[in-house]
């Protein structure tokens, strides 16, 4: 006897359980048929095996025995269990161009082709259950993961590039479909409509109404190809009431796509309904996969007096036994279509970040932002003059019989460099000016460096420093006369983690003035810097003037936004700096910043002006100043160092005033400028004690 049976989206699948009049024996994974003997036919979703209610395999770990009436109860389970416990090693690929190489490259990656390479080559599910893929054709330039299971695997892969879900149907299927409210209304006309629903069909019917809206703005950030989108519903203005929901390195085909699948995200997250239909008999044919609807029409004969004729996306499925009828009963869990309404493109440059006007010099004073020891300590400074003299001669290095290459043996060491720490902020580059000349890379005993010190990193600024025997953050130069790098290092392999050795590239002999380290600190760069306008959705303003800088090198970027408003209604008004990293997560980093909010209010004041008018800035969604100014403006200046507050990719600087009344009167003719100055920290970091030079010779300026 049927003891059981459910599923439902968030589970992935479907379990059900049987009672039995005693025990059996059975082994862990045996498969399980559950069918219907149906008269006088049967109705289901697959042709010849209509009467087929769930297929599935033992978990005995869940299957129980009564000890007083010797009945048993065996769980069976779908296949979302079982691919939950099967772990997978991590799976990456790269989008090629050319003939792949490798098993981790790809021409036109998609989703599909990696969940293929997943279920084919990196498992053996295609050869017990059916795959059915989303048929999406929007390209990836890499996807990875390393979850640890294969189902968390294929969500994964699914779920945060193109919104898809895996889902398991009750005959042991495994889809991969977008979701049926993200699919935009002109491309759902191929989804059916399984039944429609009549009194007739249904014993009860309980609608949840939610009044209050759970989500108060969407906000979507990817690539369409190698274009960075960015997304927000209903806009730049936040809802009355809800969270922000945030999804980032998403696929997107367009600018238009994106502000389509935000809308629908917004208006799903925050439907009026929820349904629990429970129906007379079993309708095999609904399910939860592939895609399908129910068409409803439900009167006001609920207390609420709530209407709703339209479709309905089935979420969660049940069925009982009824054993003094012998039939089965159906209970559906469903959500109603929603369709597009607002959504705001977020503009963001075709290019990365760069200066397009010069720093003004005054704004602010000196900022004593120097590098940390790690675990805390003093500031370690190691100011560097912007001229430094050329230092005296090396001395005992060989001169003329080693530069014609007559002595071509091994000399040294020369020390050339001491104590120094490379970090962003503070130094990322250190050179020592002594001259020498430097042997060919293909000499007997080529010229080579020796770095003694320590290699730090981090997987965030938000982490503590952890020692590395990582060797791709550094590069080693040799410098001419002007300060030009005429030769990069070549790196050994690294065999002590306090030293790092290696050889030049120079294919002959040359004179030298110096050598340089510089630090590679890859996280310390943007894709997109853009700003977005703050007010109310009735306020008129006018084009922006929007001015940015960076130093990356030196962790440090600025921005600055001035623009004037026509009219301005009851709200916040003013501007939010955006800059985006794909991938970054900037949750907690360490972040330090100048501000500079100036208001000007021109024209028409509120009916009962508001004094003090408050002017805000704002890191993320935390405020880090606040004053109460005039009320015909004032000016806010502020510097704070914070740990960013958001889970995001993007970090959000907000400078604002509050403008208006709760009345139909604008605010008119002001204007708004914000000013912020940022310095954030990397993740690298050497920590260099002694430099040394082996087989050089004397440089021609000392050759007499």
């Amino acid at each position: 006897m049927l003891e059981s049976f459910h599923g439902s989206f968030d589970r992935g699948g479907f379990e059900f359980s049987i009672r039995l009049p005693s025990a059996v024996d059975l082994y862990e994974n045996n498969k399980v048929i559950l069918f219907s003997e149906d008269q006088p036919q049967s109705i289901g979703p697959i042709v010849g095996a209509e009467n087929i209610v769930a297929v599935g395999w033992v978990d005995l770990s869940e299957c129980e025995v009564d000890d007083k009436t010797g009945t048993a109860i065996l769980s069976v389970k779908g296949t979302h269990h079982w691919l939950s416990n099967l772990m997978g090693f991590p799976v990456g690929l790269e989008n090629v161009s050319n003939t792949p190489t490798r098993w981790t490259e790809m021409q036109s990656l998609t989703v599909d082709k990696a969940l293929w390479h997943l279920f084919v080559w990196r498992s053996t599910v295609t050869n017990c259950v059916d795959v059915f893929l989303s048929g999406d054709t929007r390209q990836a330039s890499v996807l990875q993961d390393a979850s640890g299971d294969l189902w968390k695997q294929i969500k994964t892969m699914a779920e945060e590039s193109i919104l898809a879900s895996p889902m398991c149907d009750p005959y042991g299927r495994v889809f991969v479909q977008i979701d049926t409210n993200y699919i935009l209304e002109s491309n759902r006309g191929s989804i059916p409509i399984v039944m429609t629903l009549s009194k007739d069909d249904c014993t009860h019917v309980q609608v949840d109404f939610y009044e209050t809206p759970k989500v108060s703005r969407v906000d979507l950030s990817g690539v369409a190809g190698s274009k960075p989108i960015v997304s927000s519903a209903p806009g730049s203005v936040f809802g009355r009431t809800g969270k922000v929901l945030t999804k980032e390195r998403l696929l997107f085909s367009d600018q238009e796509q994106a502000n389509h699948l935000a809308s629908l995200i917004y208006n799903r997250e925050n439907r009026k309904y929820d349904f629990t239909i429970e129906l007379v008999s079993a309708n095999r044919l609904i399910t939860l996969v592939p895609n399908q609807y129910l068409s409803v029409s439900i009167a006001d004969e609920t207390p609420r007096k709530i209407t709703y004729s339209g479709k309905i996306v089935p979420r969660g499925l049940s069925i009982e036994h009824d054993p003094n009828k012998g039939v089965l009963r159906m209970s559906v869990v469903g959500e109603p279509e929603v369709f597009k309404n607002l959504s705001q493109t977020i503009q963001t440059p075709l290019e990365p970040p760069k200066s397009n006007i010069p720093l003004q010099p005054d704004l602010f004073p000196v900022f004593p932002l120097l590098p940390v020891l790690p675990g805390g300590g003093s500031y370690f400074p190691f100011p560097i003059p912007s001229t430094i003299p050329s230092e005296p001669p090396m001395t005992a290095v060989p001169g003329t019989p080693c530069r014609d290459g007559t002595d071509a043996s091994a000399n040294g060491p020369y020390q050339a460099l001491s104590k120094v720490v490379l970090q962003i902020p503070g130094w990322d580059r250190v050179r020592s000016y002594y001259k020498f000349f430097a042997r060919p890379s293909n000499a007997d005993n080529p010229t080579m460096y020796m770095i003694n010190g320590r290699w730090l990193t981090r997987s965030s600024p938000a982490a503590a420093w952890v020692e590395t025997q990582d060797d791709d953050f550094y590069t080693v130069y040799l410098l001419n006369a002007t300060g030009q790098r005429i030769a990069t290092g070549i790196k050994n392999p690294v065999t002590n983690p306090y030293q790092r050795t290696g050889y030049f590239n120079n294919s002959s002999g040359v004179d030298c003035w110096g050598i340089e380290i510089e630090l590679n600190d890859p996280v310390l760069s943007f894709d997109a810097i853009y700003f977005e306008y703050l007010g109310h959705p009735w306020s008129n303003y006018n084009p922006a003037t929007f001015n940015y800088g960076s130093s990356p090198n030196y962790g440090y970027y600025w921005a600055s936004v001035e623009g004037t408003w026509n009219t301005g209604f009851y709200s916040w008004h003013g501007f939010r700096v955006n800059m985006y990293k794909g991938g970054a997560n900037f949750y907690n980093w360490p972040v330090n910043v100048r501000v500079v909010v100036e208001t000007q209010l021109n024209g028409q004041l509120e009916p009962n002006p508001v004094s003090p008018r408050g002017i805000q800035a704002l890191v993320g969604n935390t405020i880090i100043a606040h004053k109460d100014g005039n009320t015909t403006g004032d000016k806010l200046s502020a510097t704070a160092s914070v740990a960013y507050p958001n889970i995001s990719n993007t970090m959000q600087f907000t400078g604002q005033t509050w403008i208006g009344y709760f009345g139909l009167e604008p605010v008119t003719n002001f204007r708004i400028k914000t000013t912020w100055q940022v310095w954030l920290e990397g993740t690298k970091r050497i920590e260099i004690d002694s430099v040394f030079l082996w087989n050089i010779c004397q440089h021609i300026d000392y050759i007499t």
